[in-house]
């Protein structure tokens, strides 16, 4: 069954690419994105998983680095996997920069996210080099959005 959008929020609902480092404005960001749209269940994440490796790994990360994105992109995507409202979609943006991967996953919810998780945002910051959620009223609901940013390549390492 194919995720669809709702008519009352389809137009708000679409993570846009951040200005989180120099890299994330190069003009050619855009050539090296992967947007998926897909429906807001667990049953997704090892498909979204498999999504964030194969970019990391593109991106040259060692493996300690692959296993960190993958760890995180989970952690987001299981927070809003949560939140969202029953059907609706979660939106995910893999971009690859020269020296950094960067993530952004949205979904349409009824309310507004439950106090944040500070276990999950921990965790979220540990493993990543920024981090960024929003909550943003919708019509008939909220978007929620979470940024990810991990460098590929930490300075000194970079071949």
């Amino acid at each position: 069954m194919p995720a669809t959008l709702r008519h009352a929020h389809s137009a708000q609902i679409h993570p846009a690419p951040t200005t989180l480092t120099r890299s994330a404005r190069d003009p050619d960001a855009a050539d090296n994105a992967v947007e998926v749209i897909c429906p807001a269940t667990a049953e997704q994440l090892p498909v979204l998983r498999a999504i964030a490796t194969s970019i990391a790994l593109r991106a040259d990360a060692d493996l300690d680095l692959v296993a960190d994105l993958r760890l995180a992109v989970d952690e987001a995507c299981t927070a809003l996997v949560r939140a969202a409202g029953s059907g609706e979609p979660l939106h995910c943006r893999f971009i690859q920069h020269p020296d950094a991967v960067e993530v952004v996953v949205a979904a349409w919810a009824p309310q507004p996210s439950p106090a944040e998780d500070e276990l999950g945002i921990l965790l979220l910051s540990s493993l990543t080099d920024h981090i960024a959620t929003e909550t943003q009223a919708v019509d008939d609901g909220f978007e929620l959005r979470t940024s990810l940013l991990m460098k590929v390549h930490p300075e000194g390492t970079r071949s």
